[in-house]
Order: C-alpha cells, then sequence, then structure tokens
C-alpha cells in the first residue's frame, strides 16, 4: 500500500489553520475596502453588500469552532500498523 510520504502521524492542522487565517485577513481587508467605497462619502449599500456581510460573520464563526479542536493540545496519534502486515 502505497502512501505516498503520508503516514496518519503526520500532523498538518497546525499549517490548514495558517492558511485559513491568512484567507480570512486577505478576506477582511477586501471587504473592508469594498464597504468603505459602498459607505463613504454617500451611503449606498445593496442587498449584495448586505450578503457579502452575512457570510463574512458566518465564515468568522465558522474559523473558530474548526480550529478549536486544533488548538486542545491533544496528545498525537499513534500509527498502529494491522498485524501480519509487512515492515
Amino acid at each position: 500500500m502505497d502512501t505516498h510520504g503520508y503516514s496518519p502521524d503526520d500532523d498538518r492542522g497546525p499549517l490548514m489553520m495558517g492558511f485559513n487565517y491568512a484567507l480570512l485577513v486577505l478576506s477582511l481587508i477586501i471587504y473592508s475596502a469594498r464597504i468603505a467605497t459602498r459607505v463613504y462619502p454617500k451611503f449606498c449599500m445593496t442587498a449584495a453588500d448586505y450578503t457579502v456581510t452575512l457570510a463574512m460573520v458566518s465564515r468568522r464563526s465558522t474559523l473558530g469552532s474548526t480550529s478549536a479542536p486544533l488548538t486542545a493540545r491533544s496528545p498525537p496519534r499513534r500509527y498502529v500498523a494491522p498485524s501480519g502486515s509487512a515492515s
């Protein structure tokens, strides 16, 4: 069975969390620029702007719930090879 260098002990959680937060920061910058141009100098937000706002709030709340297990400091999992397998 070829696993392409991946074992169940590999912990990629922090890496994925870093990508998630980097994309969150980028999207917050773009979102802030969009809302700033809709509010100043004249308030003219449309339904699309409210939808984007709802999506940003929803994304922020789900990011917190998905990163919580990664920061819980659980002990590392150990891979146990099934008996009878070739080493």
